[in-house]
């Protein structure tokens, strides 16, 4: 059943037109899980098989080794797909570093193209609760950005080769890593919240070579968040009695968090103007003013406190 349900991850992405464009990170182009395909399937698999087009082995499936929760979604670029998976071979013991791999397949027939194991990075876990996979990765088309749960951030180029590999230190994550790594401009962003406040910043990993941090973001009031950012343009707009214009100048990262003071998930939409954001998570709207310290809310004021901007990001 294990070994079905990880093919199964594989085919939801692909069951219906593989021509419906790029899918570069979790939840798509925009990170908002949006899609401008039609006619796509609302049901597969079952006794006949409805819309599956095909079935692939994933690594460390054979049946022998300890399989990780591996929870990311893959992600597709061109005629590729791209996933992370961790397991614990055959005669290791899961108190010990699993073995981490990215792996590539032909999104057309699901054929194994390359499958690259990559060194663990420093933080091995006590608690298996979350996971050393729970990361999705993204891509540029010019390289594989993956997070993994042992605090490494890795870039492989599309053929498989390890371009750079990066330990995350400071740490001081939750149970697991449950953020995935975006891109923006010529940077790979981080959200590297923890149970030591003191150590909660969002970091801008350099694409080209993962060692020049070019900006970090301290934290000081964050905890530990599992949530992924978003980017959102800050459109300033100023006016007179002579002129009217409009600046773009920064982007903000924009979290939601819950009544908890948590940020468990990623917004489902953001949308900014006249320097207001609105996001909408779990059919909550979410009015946010950041001149002010509260947010209103259409319905369901109980599900979310408040929208937090993470960061202002320069341009």
């Amino acid at each position: 059943m294990r070994r079905m349900l990880l093919t199964m991850a594989v085919l939801f992405l692909l069951a219906g037109d593989t021509g419906a464009g790029d899918w570069p990170g979790w939840r798509g182009p925009t990170g908002m899980g949006i899609t401008d395909a039609r006619d796509l399937p609302l049901i597969w698999g079952g006794e006949d098989g409805a819309n599956i087009l095909w079935a692939t082995q994933l690594p460390g499936t054979d049946g022998k080794a300890k399989l990780d929760h591996n929870q990311s979604s893959p992600i597709v670029w061109k005629d590729h797909l791209f996933l992370i998976m961790v397991y614990w071979p055959e005669g290791v013991a899961q108190s010990e570093f699993p073995e981490h791999h990215v792996a590539c397949y032909r999104a057309a027939d699901g054929q194994p193209v390359w499958d690259i194991k990559v060194p663990p990075g420093p933080w091995l876990l006590k608690d298996l609760r979350g996971g050393y996979s729970a990361p999705t990765p993204c891509t540029d088309g010019e390289r594989i950005y993956a997070l993994f749960g042992s605090s490494e951030l890795v870039a492989l180029d599309m053929k498989g080769g390890l371009v750079w590999r990066k330990e995350i230190t400071p740490y001081a994550w939750d149970v697991a890593i449950g953020t995935s790594p975006i891109l923006y401009q010529d940077t790979v962003l981080v959200l590297a919240d923890g149970t030591m406040p003191k150590h909660s910043r969002l970091i801008a990993f350099d694409r080209k070579s993962g060692d020049n941090i070019v900006w970090e973001q301290p934290r000081p009031t964050a905890s530990f968040n599992h949530s992924t950012p978003v980017l959102v343009d800050n459109v300033v707009r100023r006016s007179n009695a002579n002129r009217r214009s409009s600046q773009r100048d920064r982007l903000r990262v924009v979290r939601v968090v819950g009544r908890n003071g948590q940020a468990a998930t990623r917004p489902g939409a953001v949308v900014e103007a006249a320097g207001r954001v609105a996001v909408q998570c779990r059919q909550t709207l979410v009015d946010h003013d950041p001149r002010r310290r509260c947010s209103r809310t259409a319905r369901g004021a109980h599900e979310i406190s408040r929208v937090v901007v993470t960061a202002e990001v320069p341009r």
